[in-house]
């Protein structure tokens, strides 16, 4: 029979909920020149606002790009999204773009206070109050 320590040590909200990663853009509508991590962490695009970890490329059917970047700090990518929804992104040759802001979850073997043996994991590892918690449902997500 397994066994494991379960831990009820955090809230219900945080085991349950999904939180707004507020470093984390989700871009939609990339030209598909520029739809390269290289390309989007250069001066002139998404690199004129700061420093950027990691930046994952998607693609469809319909050869539409969109990418997930993650931006050092908070701040880094509150101006991107600014600049984007205000439409001021004319000299980064962007066409028609829309941006939001990422939701993820917390990461179980972080919630079970486990070390995350995943070293490419998306979920969070760290305790922090300041996230804003959306309480919508996993099916509601996924529409």
């Amino acid at each position: 029979m397994y066994s494991y320590k379960k831990t009820t040590s955090k809230p219900y909200y945080e085991r349950n909920s999904f939180v707004i990663a507020r470093n984390v853009l989700y871009i939609i509508g990339l030209d598909p020149k520029i739809a390269t991590a290289e390309t989007l962490k250069k001066k002139c695009y998404l690199g004129q606002f700061g420093s950027i970890g990691q930046i994952i490329i998607k693609t469809n059917a319909y050869n539409q790009y969109s990418a997930f970047v993650h931006f050092e700090k908070k701040l880094y990518c509150a101006l991107a999204y600014l600049a984007i929804m205000q439409k001021d992104h004319r000299e980064m040759k962007f066409r028609s773009l829309k941006a939001q802001f990422t939701i993820t979850k917390y990461c179980n073997q972080f919630l079970r206070g486990l070390k995350c043996k995943n070293e490419n994991c998306y979920y969070l590892h760290i305790e922090e109050k300041k996230y804003e918690f959306d309480f919508r449902s996993e099916a509601e997500h996924a529409l």
